[in-house]
């Protein structure tokens, strides 16, 4: 398990499972269709299983090691609030290309917020595997 500023997250034989001290949770497991594979591929995993719980980690841990931020996805699902759809695309389109990045696939190195969160992300990952 991993313990973050704003939540928990554990990994699951399924998937993830996402905690936050007022008691919510939200869990999550890989889909079984065309799109979901080929993001899976996009960002250099060959397992939809490890794909989504690292999918799901980088979610309540890019927003909190950049901006001291909660998930605006994952709180407002886990709460049963409306997602606002802008916030929505840009959260999941910093993941896809993080995700990616952490896998080398594509390269952030000019960016030394991005190269400091990939070395932690590596190491909070790695330690809790």
């Amino acid at each position: 398990m991993i313990q973050l500023k704003y939540c928990t997250i554990e990994k699951q034989p399924w998937g993830s499972t996402i905690r936050y001290p007022d008691g919510t949770e939200s869990s999550n497991w890989p889909h079984d269709n065309d799109s979901y594979r080929w993001v899976v591929e996009a960002c250099g995993h060959t397992d939809p299983v490890q794909y989504c719980y690292e999918h799901e980690f980088c979610h309540v841990f890019l927003p909190e090691f950049l901006f001291d931020a909660q998930s605006h996805i994952v709180w407002q699902n886990s709460h049963n609030l409306e997602i606002n759809e802008a916030a929505s695309h840009w959260e999941e389109r910093l993941i896809f290309y993080f995700q990616q990045y952490l896998h080398d696939v594509i390269d952030m190195s000019h960016d030394p917020m991005m190269v400091a969160a990939k070395a932690r992300a590596k190491e909070l990952l790695e330690y809790n595997s």
